[in-house]
């Protein structure tokens, strides 16, 4: 919005480059979900020593980058590299996250993929902000890019 509003378009290649590098460090391909966190140098006691990731799904952080990932699309310009990446991040996480719903509330539990397991419970921020991000991705961003691109009608997606 900063870029936008004040014609600093440097900062359209900053916020892209920044959820590009989320997803290659934190992306967990066999679940399609984002770790929790990411150390570069590896040193940190929870940190994967191979990766950097820590071991948890976290849904409030999964939650954010979603918020974080729709809220730029609205001001990131069409032409600006990356954004066609950015929607197909996007794609995946709304994918992914529908997964791990809890079907009898509706809601998402604080560690992501450990449902009901001992200690976990159903997350009320993490719920608001995976419902954000879909209800926005649908109404703004998805609904469009599909239809715009694969001339196929969202149920169709």
């Amino acid at each position: 919005q900063y870029g936008a509003t004040f014609n600093e378009s440097a900062l359209f290649d900053e916020a892209t480059k920044q959820i590009l590098l989320i997803n290659s460090k934190t992306y967990d391909p066999a679940t399609g979900l984002y770790y929790h966190g990411w150390d570069e140098s590896r040193e940190q006691k929870w940190s994967n020593p191979e990766t950097g990731c820590s071991p948890n799904f976290w849904s409030r952080s999964i939650g954010w980058y979603g918020a974080a990932i729709v809220d730029v699309l609205d001001f990131l310009p069409q032409e600006t590299t990356g954004r066609d990446s950015i929607i197909q991040i996007l794609q995946g996480l709304a994918k992914a996250i529908v997964k791990y719903q809890d079907p009898s509330s509706g809601t998402w539990y604080q560690v992501t993929d450990q449902g009901a397991r001992e200690g976990n419970y159903l997350e009320s921020s993490a719920t608001a902000l995976f419902i954000y991000t879909l209800a926005k991705a649908i109404k703004d961003i998805l609904a469009t890019s599909i239809s715009n691109r694969h001339k196929k009608p969202l149920t169709e997606w």
